[in-house]
């Protein structure tokens, strides 16, 4: 679940790659 919303924050960004790296970590800290 948390990843799908970390997919949805660098959607409007343009960059799905770049986006998936920044928001990995973001999706880690909040599994942790």
């Amino acid at each position: 679940m948390t990843f799908t919303f970390a997919v949805t924050l660098p959607a409007p960004s343009g960059n799905t790659y770049q986006g998936l790296a920044a928001a990995q970590p973001l999706t880690w800290t909040f599994t942790s």
